[in-house]
């Protein structure tokens, strides 16, 4: 069973998250300038953590005992207000990025004028 599991997860790994990885990588390099591109991959980054961490939790729900209080938590609920704070904290500090370069560039600017 242990020798399945790990099969599955090499598969899974080289077939499609590598390749994901790789895709996303490619088109943000693309379509996203360098200045935003270091926020949204550090977003991107850590969605993936705390969803591949609450995955198994949504999955096994209800599988365990009412004594085994962990699973009967609302990881789905969880996992969505936890996005969307990762992507309200990038938003803000994208935005505090962007306000703070925006006097520096105009007084180089000028400077160089």
């Amino acid at each position: 069973r242990l020798g399945i599991w790990l099969l599955a997860a090499l598969i899974i790994h080289d077939a499609v998250i590598s390749p994901a990885v790789v895709g996303v990588g490619w088109t943000l390099r693309r379509n996203i300038p360098d200045r935003g591109r270091r926020y949204l991959q550090w977003a991107l980054i850590m969605i993936g953590v705390v969803t591949v961490i609450a995955l198994p939790m949504i999955f096994l729900r209800g599988s365990q005992p009412p004594v085994k209080a962990l699973l009967l938590r609302d990881y789905a609920t969880n996992l969505t207000l936890l996005i969307g704070l990762i992507a309200g904290v990038t938003a803000v500090s994208y935005a505090i990025r962007v306000f703070r370069g925006r006097p520096e560039r105009i007084a180089r600017e000028d400077h160089n004028s």
